[in-house]
């Protein structure tokens, strides 16, 4: 699988970008130049770029058909589009949404990108991207929730037309796990099957890679079978976390997975943690690193490294 954002099988340079949001400070949407081989991931010195200024920042994702474009959660009813190839860092549009704040934004395969809340909205909102861009005057769609009443932070798409949900505090130390089931496409509604009690489920993805499932919080992050059936153990990143920023944000926030055996996570105290399980396919016995990206606290979401165009 190639990794989110690049159309190539492999990029034009040595470097990749990764793009990230900070909650705290008005540069709310920037990126760092990583170099990613076989001896980890390591920060280029002076890459650092303000990409744009939103009026919120939380979740990230870049645009599965259109590489130049990142969808950016506001923290408020809209969804930010950003196109990384204008200079301007005020050049960002958003599209006003019908329902609470959009805390995270996700790829739900490459037709569509999900818009979510997780302050007890029953609705969620579907963006086509057939065209591989979400202009102007292009709406969402509105998916009625039906059934358990919860507050969701993340959804997780599966092969097969499964969809997950995950529940949890902000910092991810009471969490659970649960099913959202579609009506048929094109849906309008969907229902939430109760959740099931998880450790450090504040978010998740799908890892194609290893063909398992992803699950993270507080300072956790563990690997599942697609069914849940099996755990295949966990990762502790306290070490990598550190004593950094405020206690309160010593946690782990929003990640992305590369497709090819890394993963990539920010904690709210401005560390990117990364792993790279390419040798064993399993979080628990993975490489690992760690390197602060913003100079405090604020750091929400990160993208795995993508190409940079040029």
């Amino acid at each position: 699988m190639r990794p989110p954002g690049c159309r190539a099988l492999s990029c034009r340079h040595r470097s990749k970008k990764i793009y990230y949001t900070d909650f705290l400070h008005a540069e709310r949407v920037n990126s760092i130049d990583v170099i990613v081989d076989d001896a980890g991931v390591q920060l280029v010195a002076g890459s650092q770029h303000v990409v744009a200024h939103t009026g919120g920042a939380d979740g990230i994702m870049v645009n599965p058909v259109n590489d130049r474009q990142l969808f950016v959660g506001g923290q408020q009813p809209r969804l930010f589009v950003v196109d990384t190839t204008n200079p301007d860092p005020e050049h960002n549009w958003w599209r006003q949404l019908a329902q609470m704040p959009i805390f995270n934004v996700k790829p739900m395969n490459n037709d569509f990108v999900l818009g979510f809340s997780h302050n007890g909205a029953r609705t969620l909102e579907r963006f086509h991207l057939i065209s591989g861009n979400l202009g102007n005057g292009i709406s969402g769609d509105l998916i009625t929730l039906n059934g358990y009443v919860i507050n969701i932070t993340a959804v997780i798409a599966l092969p097969g037309g499964k969809f997950l949900y995950t529940s949890s505090t902000d910092g991810g130390e009471s969490s659970g796990v649960g099913e959202i089931v579609f009506d048929a496409f094109p849906a309008t509604t969907a229902t939430l099957a109760p959740p099931k009690l998880f450790v450090a489920a504040h978010s998740g993805v799908y890892d194609p890679y290893t063909n398992t499932v992803l699950f993270w919080g507080g300072k956790l992050i563990r690997q599942y079978s697609v069914d849940l059936s099996l755990s295949f153990g966990s990762f502790d990143a306290t070490s990598l976390i550190g004593n950094g920023g405020s206690t309160g944000f010593r946690h782990l926030d929003n990640g992305a997975v590369d497709g090819q055996g890394r993963f990539f996570v920010a904690a709210n105290n401005g560390m990117l943690i990364w792993l790279d399980f390419r040798a064993t396919q399993r979080v628990a016995t993975a490489a690992s690193g760690a390197f602060r990206i913003t100079a405090g606290d604020g750091l929400d979401a990160v993208t795995a490294p993508v190409c940079i165009l040029a």
